[in-house]
């Protein structure tokens, strides 16, 4: 099966783990483990996906992408990666890193697929259309979507991780997507607009990388 990976300049993953062309590799500890540890091989069902979220995974700086050839059980962390007992790279891939405004983009789509707040979602068509993107208008998006969250805490976990979805995208566009707390805060809105509910994240990593 065909999922994505990303790789150190020198081809290795976190435990030195060397990833040639062709090799396979396996996960040697107990699968019993969560996904993040070494009872599992790590990837992801897009390579956009794998870029979007790389801040908040191994941020790997200068990544390479490529594609990989799964075989084994496997495990699913609500589409945001996926880890799998046997592992090798089938070609390196050339897919160009998100610019800010498509990280935005995908933090703000995001938010917009589980937040449903009328105003929050008027100030994220304007952001998305070119048609506002002031500091004013951002300012105040970013106020009520950090009071909706506060608000949310005590009511349910999903409600909570909507507002908290809207609250990081508007973060990146306050502080933009490319300093260490904007990309993070990109990677975050996926993160919780993930554990709120069950949404297409290929399709909103493909749409944030067009133009």
């Amino acid at each position: 099966m065909k999922r994505y990976k990303l790789l150190n300049p020198d081809r290795t993953t976190r435990g030195d783990t060397h990833w040639p062309i062709g090799q396979w590799n396996e996960a040697k500890g107990d699968p019993k483990q969560g996904l993040c540890s070494d009872g599992w091989l790590h990837c992801y069902d897009s390579p956009e996906l794998a870029l979007f979220l790389n801040p908040i995974h191994a941020n790997i700086s200068d990544p390479i992408v490529c594609e990989v050839e799964t075989q084994g059980r496997s495990l699913n962390d609500k589409g945001l990666k996926r880890g799998y007992r046997r592992m090798r790279v089938v070609r390196d891939l050339d897919i160009p890193s998100p610019t800010t405004e498509q990280r935005i983009k995908f933090a703000i789509l995001c938010g917009k697929a589980v937040y449903q707040n009328a105003g929050w979602n008027r100030w994220a068509d304007n952001w998305l259309s070119g048609w506002d993107r002031s500091r004013a208008a951002i300012h105040a998006a970013y106020a009520a979507a950090d009071a909706a969250a506060y608000g949310a805490t005590y009511a349910t976990h999903a409600a909570h991780a909507a507002a908290y979805a809207a609250y990081a995208a508007v973060y990146a566009a306050a502080y933009g997507a490319y300093g260490a707390y904007g990309a993070h805060a990109v990677a975050d809105a996926a993160y919780v607009a993930a554990a709120a509910a069950d949404i297409d994240l290929v399709a909103i990593a493909k749409r944030a990388m067009e133009d």
